[in-house]
């Protein structure tokens, strides 16, 4: 009969992520097991740095032609010492991004959202830029159903391109 150690210590999640060599636990090594932890995608915005799942991010079509394509970039595009980079000529704010990354949570969860008209707007916007479909129909609608006064659908319509 095997003994159980009574107390089992575990690496700490930055010495998954540190170059070369690996940690054993268990039976298992840290290579064998960042095969279950999903690769992220990073972007700068405003020096900020934002980490989303590498299969959210090729769900889109802007992403996924930039990512795929032999001629736009290398393996490297993307990663903490590459990130992809939105600077103040995309007009893309660290506020804009931390709604649109909340607004990829709450789809994933199911959570109830809890975003006001303009946040749901903001996330709109970079959904629809970056050619996110699924992303895009979801926030629509979100906002949809928040909008009831009829001149406020019209202005949000307007500034945010709908038909």
């Amino acid at each position: 009969m095997s003994q159980i150690p009574s107390r089992i210590s575990s690496p700490k999640p930055q010495d998954f992520l540190k170059g070369g060599g690996e940690t054993n636990i268990g039976d298992a090594t840290t290579s064998d097991l960042l095969n279950f932890i999903e690769p992220t995608v990073v972007f700068r915005v405003q020096n900020a740095l934002f980490g989303l799942p590498r299969t959210q991010v090729l769900r889109s079509g802007f992403f996924r032609l930039m990512m795929e394509s032999p001629h736009l970039g290398d393996s490297k595009e993307g990663t903490t010492d590459r990130p992809i980079i939105f600077d103040e000529r995309t007009g893309i704010t660290k506020r804009d991004m931390k709604i649109f990354c909340a607004v990829l949570d709450i789809r994933a969860f199911h959570a109830a959202p809890t975003f006001s008209v303009t946040e749901w707007a903001s996330a709109y916007r970079l959904a629809k830029m970056w050619d996110f479909e699924q992303l895009r129909d979801y926030i629509f609608k979100h906002l949809n159903a928040s909008i009831t006064d009829p001149f406020e659908r019209i202005e949000f319509a307007d500034a945010l391109g709908f038909d």
